[in-house]
């Protein structure tokens, strides 16, 4: 389980510092979270049912909520919104929209 945590705290953070392409290495990204996921999902349902003070506890909610929250590090659950664009239209779009406030700022 302490893997898990490990990864579910920073595995979001290591494809940026191992410089891997997102769209090559998304699926497995979203696989390894789902994973994840389903763990600390069977962990609380086996706590709920081997300790009755965890149920409805302050641990029982933050367990809840920082399972929910991995929602957002998995791609496909947030359809079109989870999906990395194109930097490079996106870079030079701002880049023109930057340069047009600019101009407008002066003028």
């Amino acid at each position: 389980m302490g893997g898990s945590l490990i990864f579910a705290l920073f595995g979001g953070s290591f494809w940026p510092i191992l410089d891997l392409a997102d769209q090559d290495w998304n699926d497995l990204r979203d696989l390894l979270m789902v994973i994840v996921m389903t763990f600390f999902g069977v962990e609380i349902m086996l706590l709920c049912i081997s300790s009755t003070n965890y149920r409805f506890s302050f641990f029982f909610w933050m367990d809840v909520l920082g399972t929910v929250s991995m929602v957002f590090e998995v791609s496909w659950m947030l359809g079109d919104i989870g999906r990395n664009r194109d930097t490079t239209t996106a870079n030079s779009s701002n880049m023109i929209l930057l340069r047009t406030t600019r101009g407008a700022k002066l003028g």
